[in-house]
């Protein structure tokens, strides 16, 4: 299965999310910040990055852009989550580099659905 990287300040949305993945066959790795998913990406390969936009240290919009500065991790999906469903927000996160914007809270068929269009495209 797949190494999926969860880069989100609340624990207890990480932790969520850590065991809805684990359940369904996927290698975890969780983050607290932006600053700590950087790091945690240049020590292992990563097919697939969740983060949350608004974070301390490093928001979401940096980490996408330090990804896509590095070759290694510049293929990587990246999708964002967020609290946010204000226009301004959804849109910048939309019209980013980024792969997909999912706004909290959302469902594990939601994410299903991401997951299966980034991890097995047709």
């Amino acid at each position: 299965m797949a190494t999926i990287l969860v880069i989100d300040d609340i624990q207890e949305i990480r932790e969520n999310i850590k065991e809805y993945l684990e359940i369904k066959g996927h290698n975890v790795l969780t983050a607290a910040n932006g600053e700590e998913g950087i790091a945690r990406a240049a020590t292992k390969q990563i097919d697939l990055v969740l983060c949350d936009v608004k974070m301390p240290k490093k928001d979401g919009f940096t980490v996408l852009q330090t990804f896509k500065e590095k070759p290694i991790l510049a293929t990587v999906p990246f999708i964002f989550l967020s609290a946010s469903a204000q226009k301004e927000d959804v849109m910048r996160g939309t019209t980013s580099t980024a792969d997909g914007y999912l706004t909290k809270p959302f469902t594990f068929n939601q994410l299903d659905i991401l997951l299966q269009r980034h991890l097995n495209p047709l």
